[in-house]
C-alpha cells in the first residue's frame, strides 16, 4: 500500500487518483491532494506530507472550526 505524498494517508494501489511525475507514479487519497501536488510537486517531493490541503495549521484542531461556521 502506498501513502499519499500530500497528506500521508494510506492509498490503495488500484486508485484512479494518480499522476506520473519525472518517471515516478504518485497516488493520492483525494482529488484535493492530487491538485495540491500538481500545483507544487517539488515542494511535496522535497518536504513530504503537509496534511490535507486547506487544513495546514489545523491538524490538531479536529472539530474546532469556528471560523467555518454556517
Amino acid at each position: 500500500m502506498d501513502k499519499c505524498i500530500v497528506c500521508g494517508m494510506e492509498v490503495e494501489e488500484s486508485t484512479n487518483l494518480k499522476t506520473m511525475y519525472k518517471g515516478k507514479i504518485y497516488r493520492f487519497c483525494s482529488e484535493a491532494c492530487k491538485k495540491a501536488f500538481l500545483s507544487d510537486p517539488e515542494g511535496y517531493i522535497k518536504g513530504g506530507p503537509k496534511g490535507m490541503p486547506g487544513m495546514q495549521g489545523h491538524a490538531h484542531h479536529h472539530g474546532h472550526h469556528e471560523d467555518h461556521c454556517c
